[in-house]
């Protein structure tokens, strides 16, 4: 038998390595603790072909491959809890999260207004007046003189609180003499008129008057919130809270190939009966978009005053925060979607809030039976000892 020259072994294996699309030279994590770093890695598709040294890697180099050199390189970053959609509306609208003074907020809001068509809406903003001195609430007087056009509901940072001027409150029938809602607060004048700000279900009025997104304004939203994440790392969403037309645009994104983060969804958990029968029907999803599971809420935030304490807030002794959902909805509710076998992520902030929703867990746990279900405590901000 005759042997075939080494060096011609050499050619015909590196013949049969498949060529890289990427390689990458720099400093490179492994997450091998045997071994943690490296100088270059090659990349086939979507996966990983060599870690190692850079003669090694580069024989995975063809005349197609793209090549990067000085470059960091460690795992995807994954967001186990984020409002994407939202995100990317909030990337085109008022920024106020670093407004420093209720000066630079009226003016930041009017200045986007004066940008605007009339009756286009103002959303967003992400303000915190913790950043103001004396931390006053912001309300509707300071808006009205400069947004004349267009109404406006712009949320605190959190979510759980929102700032409405005249016009949206009107489009919203919140008069003068609107009554309290459960679940949520709205603020008052001496006089008893709303100030416009809202927390938690005392918001939904407004909300339910907000024009919905065409399609092509959620596809624009989903881009600007796709390139947002790219630029960070971030290859792996959860969204929470997303819906059936978040999800549309996410299918829309994946099946054109602009989708660049994986996405699951987490659904309300008031809607769990459809999601169940979608499941049940076609399926999660597939390794790009799936259905996750459902999100629900026990309480508010603690910045708005709204998580659920067994003790008073001591700047509002007769105030513990909100129940914004009734304890039996989210019993029915938590109990219905574990017996479709979904997965479960509920928010919950005040020690209150906390317990009852242990309480909830336990007993639904007990009485289904173990499986993996993985329940899920969203924040889980302030516990009893004993919990």
């Amino acid at each position: 038998m005759r042997l075939l020259p080494l060096a011609l072994l050499s050619a015909l294996s590196l013949a049969c390595t498949p060529q890289a699309d990427l390689v990458v030279y720099g400093r490179v994590w492994t997450g091998d603790s045997t071994r943690p770093w490296a100088v270059a890695v090659a990349v086939r598709g979507e996966r990983i072909v060599a870690v190692g040294e850079s003669a090694a890697v580069a024989r995975r180099s063809g005349r197609g491959t793209e090549v990067l050199r000085g470059a960091m390189v460690v795992p995807g970053f994954m967001d186990d809890h984020a409002h994407f959609m939202g995100g990317g509306f909030q990337l085109a609208s008022v920024d106020l999260r670093d407004a420093a003074s209720p000066q630079e907020f009226i003016a930041r809001i009017g200045a986007h207004a004066a940008r605007l068509s009339p009756g286009e809406w103002i959303l967003g903003g992400d303000w915190d007046h913790q950043r103001w001195a004396g931390a006053p609430l912001p309300r509707r007087d300071w808006i009205d003189s400069v947004t004349p056009r267009n109404p406006v509901f712009v949320s605190r940072l959190d979510g759980h609180m929102a700032l409405a001027n005249g016009a949206a409150l009107g489009l919203a029938g919140i008069a003068d003499r609107a009554p309290d809602v459960a679940g949520g607060v709205l603020l008052r004048y001496p006089s008893g008129a709303p100030t416009g700000l809202l927390k938690d279900n005392a918001m939904d009025p407004v909300w339910a008057v907000v024009p919905d997104p065409s399609p092509g304004q959620r596809d624009s939203a989903l881009a600007r919130a796709l390139a947002h994440a790219a630029a960070r790392g971030v290859t792996t969403v959860a969204e929470m809270n997303g819906g059936w037309t978040n999800r549309a645009a996410y299918l829309r994104a994946s099946a054109a190939g602009r989708l660049t983060a994986r996405v699951a969804l987490y659904h309300p958990l008031a809607g769990w009966r459809a999601l169940a029968d979608t499941v049940a029907a076609s399926g999660p999803g597939d390794d790009r978009v799936w259905l996750a599971g459902l999100k629900g809420f026990v309480d508010g935030s603690l910045g708005s005053g709204t998580a659920l304490f067994a003790h008073p807030y001591a700047d509002e002794p007769d105030r513990r925060g909100e129940l914004v959902t009734p304890e039996p909805e989210l019993r029915a509710a938590i109990g219905g979607a574990d017996s479709a076998g979904l997965r479960l992520a509920v928010h919950a902030i005040g020690d209150e809030a906390n317990r009852l929703l242990l309480d909830v867990f336990d007993s639904v746990a007990r009485a289904h039976g173990p499986r993996d279900r993985r329940f899920r405590i969203e924040h889980a901000q302030h516990l009893r000892p004993e919990d």
